[in-house]
Formats: C-alpha cells, structure tokens, sequence
C-alpha cells in the first residue's frame, strides 16, 4: 500500500506554463504582501496585535502552510518535459546526431 502511495506521488509534475500555476503564484503573492504589510503593522501598533490575536496566530499559520506547500510545488515543477522516445536528437561526444530507426 506504501508503495503505491509513492509511486503515485512520484508521477505528477507542474507545467509552469499552465493557467493552474499562475493562479498558484496568485496565493503565494497573496502570502507574501500579507506577511509585508500586516506582520509589519502588528508589530509597530501593539493595540492591533492585542485586538485580533486568534485571528493574527490563524492566519499566520495559514501563510506559513502555504509556504510549505509551494516548496512541494516547486519540487514537482517541470521546465522542460519530453519523452525520450519524443526527442529526436542525442548527444555523442561533442556532436549532436539525430537518432535513426
């Protein structure tokens, strides 16, 4: 069962030319500007901080989830994909040779 898990795991890439990435950069900016600004805010306006602590502790999580997530993102980003069976040249030596039959 582990190892179906694994292999299954193993298999999934992120095209970063898809529209699903960059909606994925959307919410990672959305992390970003939040941890600029608010974090920057609490700390200078202590009366903020002591108002909303459940709401701040939360939504900081919140962030740092995303954050661990997009390392998992970024791990299974693929910059360039092709089958071998698809790429029509190989290297041998210093040459570069189309691969016949």
């Amino acid at each position: 069962m582990f190892y179906s898990c694994v292999r299954w795991f193993g298999r999934w890439t992120v095209d970063p030319s898809s529209d699903l990435y960059y909606r994925w950069l959307a919410v990672i900016t959305l992390a970003a500007m939040y941890n600029l600004t608010i974090i920057v805010g609490r700390t200078v306006l202590p009366d903020l901080q002591d108002s909303y602590r459940a709401v701040w502790i939360s939504l900081d999580y919140v962030s740092d989830l995303v954050y661990i997530f997009d390392i998992v993102v970024r791990f299974r980003t693929s910059e360039f994909v092709v089958k071998a069976s698809e790429f029509p040249l190989k290297m041998s030596g210093s040459k570069i040779c189309p691969i016949r039959g």
